[in-house]
């Protein structure tokens, strides 16, 4: 949670809900990483619920 939230002010600075093509190619290494570590935090979850 607190790397995530050491990212707010960058990677949720967007306006009017909308994500334009330059907002993901600023921040397409801080979106690729998150997305890396939710995939890693899933599997720990679903190995934990269901078995290696």
């Amino acid at each position: 949670m607190n790397e995530s939230r050491s990212y707010l002010d960058e990677v949720y600075n967007f306006k009017d809900n909308f994500i334009d093509q330059a907002y993901v190619d600023k921040n397409a290494v801080f979106i690729e990483k998150q997305l890396l570590f939710a995939g890693l935090r899933l599997a720990a979850i679903l190995k934990a619920a269901y078995g290696s």
